[in-house]
């Protein structure tokens, strides 16, 4: 399948919103575990990604197989900006395909530095070893209470 990167010049309108929320509530909140989904602050991070960032969606046969999610950003020291992630999520039926190579592919292309993390504390071995493969650790968040 293909991807379809939004990069907020219209290219990827805000009306996948409705289908990337549906995925990310019902498959990858599950997942996540931490918090009660606010639907309103969730629109407004996709659609973010969606107008102003990017969003990469790989798509097999009509499914949307893969997404991800981008903006800009900043360190709390710094005005240089970098793009992070907000979502990078393969649907389980596509985690033995080649879905997360693609999508990392693309957001390996952008230009300037890329953060990414994982936000759950599922499987975190698997993904940090994954992760591995396509840029080096730089930090590592600790729940403590």
């Amino acid at each position: 399948g293909a991807h379809s990167p939004g990069t907020g010049r219209g290219s990827v309108v805000t009306a996948d919103a409705p289908l990337i929320y549906d995925v990310l509530s019902s498959e990858m909140w599950p997942e996540v575990g931490r918090g009660e989904i606010n639907p309103g602050k969730a629109y407004d991070r996709i659609n973010l990604c969606l107008t102003e960032g990017i969003v990469f969606n790989i798509w097999d046969q009509g499914e949307l197989a893969a997404t991800a999610g981008v903006f800009m950003a900043s360190h709390w020291w710094s005005d240089e900006q970098h793009l992070t992630d907000s979502w990078i999520f393969v649907r389980e039926k596509w985690r033995r395909s080649r879905a997360i190579f693609k999508l990392m592919r693309a957001i390996k292309e952008l230009p300037g530095p890329v953060y990414i993390g994982i936000g759950s504390d599922v499987d975190i071995e698997r993904k940090a070893k994954l992760f591995a493969r396509f840029g080096r650790p730089v930090g590592i968040l600790y729940k403590v209470k």
